[in-house]
């Protein structure tokens, strides 16, 4: 096997915290409005059909990470995205994603807002950033532990500002969800900008790409968000200035900071706004979760559920870049699940070990990533540039409360993920997600809006329990486990093309004391292993049920005769191709 890790580059990223938002999920808002249950204005709808870049930076996704990667002097060596061809996506690099990341968070209120403001400008440095929290974590903390150390974030917060804008002004009577050249969310966001830039804040610090742009300011405000039924606020999204103030800043707020690397002044474009009040909890201050996901998109990762209405849960609860804002369970904020292998991956944030076709390994001892920051690839041998990515998840640190630990197998297709990533829809296709969680019971919930964000019966060998809400009863114990991952298992190891993945993983059990090493046997053979005598007994029983499974008869079909059944044709090709291998 040969150690290769993924590189990116470093990107800097600007807060600003305002006054009326809600849990800040920015591009998110229909995921918000599913998570709270509360209806989006029809305002929002207009907005969208009128411009399809509403609620998206100037610059997202891939070009994002892109644009990050080439100002640093890195390379993306399989980033071609040539039209027409099947590259692996975003990957292998050569340098991962590392540094200190330096940005400011200001918080502003409405002229008609309450004189006291509910924490105070040190209180929301220390429980965002400076610690210690008085929940679980701060961001810097969260991230020092996703990135194993690589990424050292570190936010400066500045005083209130109130501006000269009311309440009604910012919102519209459409929760902020819409543009507008003179008032509006953007007329906000200029304001306390303006104020801040005349008191001399230097806005260079904060434009780490070089490219003469804050390269995020987000926005934080003392009341609760309309996402959480507050209706006269804002509701929290992400957006640029450009588009939300329908041209009239154009490329975006221009400061009197000298841009140190070329001609002209540092601008203020894209923004995130959230509020500094918890959903559903009086006077709380809000926690961490949907603010690390949004650093994720600051970082040009795409969001890992369905999007545009796509009714696909994706990754679920089993990343933050879906629905792991909330925590492993669904419960806790403060305390958001970890990103998986496939985002971390694209951050230069593990070691991705290639397992070499044909390989034989044997016994392999995988220890849990958060703390060996190491994960298996196993590349298709069909030519088709799918991957699988194996990732041991245990519990520790933020993944505490995980439902269960274990071997999480991602089925990555790059067919998929190269042209959704820019579009962030790369998991909106049920019938062929571009990050794919291959979930052990093999029910593939994920895939489609069912009530399961994830359960202990996804990882390997996992607790499958014969109905999903028996995961809700102590008392019903687990009817199995799997330990078996190959062209002829239920889940199957099989591309999109229809072929065998060319894999088989075998005998997966928790080895130790928690938090465990997930031990199995790897081959990385093209043919799957089955026993000559099975073969032969096929058709020395004919009366009783075959010793080949379905999938075992349909592989050695479709190398054979491919007359849609196994018979003596099949097996003499099968003899042919092996006669010398010892089996």
């Amino acid at each position: 096997m040969s150690a290769r890790t993924f590189s990116s580059g470093i990107f800097g990223l600007a807060l600003l915290l305002l006054s009326g938002a809600g849990s800040l999920e920015a591009q998110d808002v229909e995921k918000l409005a599913e998570r709270y249950g509360t209806p989006l204005p029809q305002a929002y709808w207009t907005e969208v059909s009128r411009d399809s870049r509403a609620f998206h930076f100037q610059r997202e996704g891939s070009e994002r990470l892109l644009h990050i990667q080439t100002f640093r002097g890195g390379r993306f060596p399989d980033l071609v995205l040539r039209q027409g061809e099947v590259v692996r996506s975003l990957g292998p690099r050569d340098v991962p994603l590392v540094g200190i990341f330096r940005f400011p968070l200001v918080l502003g209120l409405y002229a008609d807002g309450p004189t006291e403001t509910p924490f105070t400008a040190e209180v929301v440095q220390r429980e965002f950033f400076d610690g210690p929290n008085s929940y679980v974590q701060t961001l810097p903390e969260l991230y020092r532990e996703m990135s194993g150390g690589r990424v050292d974030l570190r936010g400066e917060t500045f005083p209130w500002i109130r501006t000269e804008l009311e309440r009604s002004q910012v919102t519209l009577g459409a929760s902020g969800l819409v543009s507008s050249p003179d008032q509006g969310v953007a007329a906000f966001v200029e304001a306390i900008v303006r104020r801040l830039d005349a008191e001399g804040v230097d806005w260079s610090r904060f434009d780490n790409t070089g490219d003469g742009f804050v390269d995020v300011l987000a926005v934080m405000h003392p009341g609760a968000g309309a996402e959480c039924g507050a209706r006269e606020n804002v509701w929290s999204h992400r957006w640029n200035l450009r588009s939300a103030s329908q041209g009239r800043l154009d490329p975006g707020i221009p400061t009197s900071t000298p841009n140190p690397r070329g001609g002209g002044v540092i601008h203020v474009n894209d923004y995130i706004i959230q509020p500094v009040l918890a959903c559903g909890e009086e006077g709380a201050i809000n926690r961490i979760g949907v603010f690390a996901h949004e650093l994720g998109h600051g970082f040009g990762l795409p969001d890992l559920y369905g999007t545009r209405g796509a009714p696909v849960r994706g990754a679920g609860r089993w990343d933050l870049m879906a629905s792991g804002t909330w925590g492993c369970q669904g419960e806790d904020p403060a305390r958001p699940c970890h990103m998986g292998a496939w985002s971390k991956a694209m951050l230069g944030w593990v070691d991705v070990v290639d397992v070499a076709p044909g390989e034989v390994l044997g016994e392999v001892s995988l220890p849990p990533v958060q703390t060996s920051g190491r994960v298996l690839r196993v590349t298709a041998r069909d030519g088709s540039g799918e991957y699988l990515l194996l990732e041991n998840r245990q519990r520790l640190g933020s993944d505490a409360n995980l439902w269960e630990p274990g071997l999480l197998i991602w089925h990555v297709d790059p067919v998929t993920v190269d042209p959704a990533w820019p579009r962030n829809e790369v998991n909106n296709d049920p019938s062929r997600l571009g990050v794919w969680l291959r979930q052990a019971d093999g029910r593939n919930e994920l895939a489609g809006a069912g009530p399961s964000l994830g359960d202990p019966g996804d990882p390997f060998p996992g607790c499958i329990k014969d109905d999903y809400f028996d995961y809700f009863r102590a008392s019903v114990p687990c009817a199995r486990t799997n330990t078996e991952f190959h062209f002829a298992s239920e889940p199957a190891a099989w591309t999109h093309r229809g072929e065998p993945f060319g894999v088989a993983l075998t005998g997966i059990r928790l080895r130790g004391s928690a938090p465990h090493d997930v031990v199995f046997d790897l081959s990385a053979r093209v043919e799957p292993e089955v026993a000559l005598d099975r073969l032969v007994d096929h058709f020395l029983r004919p009366g009783e049920p075959s010793p080949l499974t379905a999938r075992q008869r349909e592989f050695l079909d479709r190398n054979g005769n491919r007359d849609g059944r196994y018979d003596v044709g099949d097996l003499r090709r099968f003899l042919m191709d092996h006669s010398g291998s010892g089996r």
